[in-house]
């Protein structure tokens, strides 16, 4: 995840957007993980997905302040519905 990151943020992406984009690999992968009965795959991007939202909620609070985390808390809970 850490490599990826870096690549995004290489690519020009601000730290939330890349964090939204791990957040998003990381369900997809673990969504997939779950169809196909990948064991170390649900486990991996479960923690994965996690550490991506706990990322973003960091981010948002260290370069916005509580009004960004606020509204990363709210983003945050529509993703969860």
């Amino acid at each position: 995840m850490a490599g990826l990151f870096g690549m995004l943020t290489f690519f020009g992406m601000d730290a939330i957007n890349a964090g939204l984009g791990l957040l998003i690999l990381n369900l997809v992968a673990w969504t997939a993980s779950e169809l196909t009965n990948y064991k170390d795959g649900k486990l991996v991007f479960q923690i994965g997905f996690y550490l991506a939202i706990a990322f973003i909620l960091i981010s948002s609070l260290a370069l916005g302040g509580r009004v960004a985390l606020g509204n990363a808390f709210a983003m945050l809970r529509v993703m969860h519905l």
